[in-house]
């Protein structure tokens, strides 16, 4: 049997079944790609055309020749002078006893635009250096202070009582004026002087018919109390001899606040604010309460100042007394 002949069936038994299965139509597309495929790629691999470079006319000026020159020779009509170099070989020989080189740090810093050669660094060895410049650039901040305003700050007292008559409803009162009589101008039992220049202290005047117990420090004494000296949170009981009988009444010192205030005449009118029914009775008091004139008040600082004892002068007539160079006025003169 040839060997040909099982190649030669098994292409007839192929053909058989693309002819039942009706496939013999991409056989033959497949066959005719086998082909065609190989002529088209040896088509296009065919070098591209090269453009011809035209021909400059001709100007009938003639045209100096050039010689040629190669690596190997010199030509013999060179135009050229000077010492012969080679271009490839460095040109800057490295100082001697150092590996750095200087001048070629240098020039490079020169040619690359800046006017100065410091921070560059050098290579041993190799006869090259690399040079770098930096440069820093410093921004200065303003910074605007602005000045702080003085404030000038006063102050007045803010005193709060509550007056009891004892069976009846409690009276309290708030911003008590001072000189203000208690409980009332007709029945002044107590007045309100002021306050002593600790800012704690109230002052009170008490009536000859009235008899105190309580928390609150007398003078001349308790037997004999003229001035009553309260701070804030205590209270004093008096007890008064009317024709119907005896009667109580209680004065407790409830605050002494110091208030401030940026104006100055809101300060002064404060100081200057008083009872005019309380000044009357004052007058009255002199020959009873010679203490009194132990105290002074001053406009300017809403206290009471002066004591007698601290006296240095008096001016003659005046009725005005002068304490370390602080002009006062008694509480018995008129405002």
């Amino acid at each position: 049997m040839s060997p040909v002949q099982p190649l030669i069936s098994a292409v007839q038994n192929l053909v058989s079944e693309l002819r039942e299965k009706r496939l013999w139509p991409v056989a033959a597309a497949l066959i005719v790609a086998l082909i065609a495929v190989p002529l088209i790629l040896n088509s296009s691999s065919k070098p591209a055309a090269v453009a011809q470079v035209p021909a400059i006319p001709s100007t009938g000026v003639p045209v100096p020749a050039l010689p040629a020159v190669n690596v190997t020779t010199t030509p013999s009509n060179a135009r050229l002078t000077g010492a012969e170099r080679n271009p490839f070989t460095q040109q800057v020989k490295a100082s001697s006893g150092t590996g750095s080189t200087a001048g070629s740090s240098s020039s490079a810093a020169k040619s690359s635009g800046g006017g100065s050669s410091s921070g560059g660094g050098s290579s041993s060895g190799s006869g090259s250096s690399t040079s770098s410049s930096k440069t820093s650039t410093s921004t200065t901040t303003t910074s605007t202070v602005t000045p702080v305003t003085q404030t000038t700050k006063y102050f007045y007292f803010d005193v709060n009582v509550v007056f009891d008559h004892v069976g009846s409803v409690p009276r309290t009162i708030h911003n008590l004026a001072r000189l203000s009589p208690l409980p009332n101008a007709t029945d002044p039992l107590v007045v309100f002087l002021g306050i002593e220049n600790d800012a704690k202290t109230a002052v009170f005047l008490l009536s000859q018919t009235v008899d105190p117990t309580g928390q609150g420090k007398c003078l001349p004494s308790r037997a004999d109390c003229q001035l009553l000296y309260m701070k804030a949170g205590q209270a004093e009981l008096f007890k008064v001899l009317r024709p119907s009988g005896m009667q109580e009444f209680t004065l407790s010192l409830t605050g002494v606040d110091k208030v401030w205030t940026t104006s100055s005449t809101a300060a002064k009118l404060a100081h200057a604010r008083e009872s005019s029914a309380g000044r009357q009775i004052l007058s009255r008091s002199l020959r009873r309460a010679p203490g009194l004139q132990a105290l002074g008040y001053s406009n300017d600082t809403g206290v009471l100042v002066v004591h007698v004892a601290r006296l240095t002068s008096r001016t003659p007539g005046s009725g005005l007394h002068v304490q370390r160079g602080v002009t006062v006025q008694p509480l018995s003169a008129s405002s």
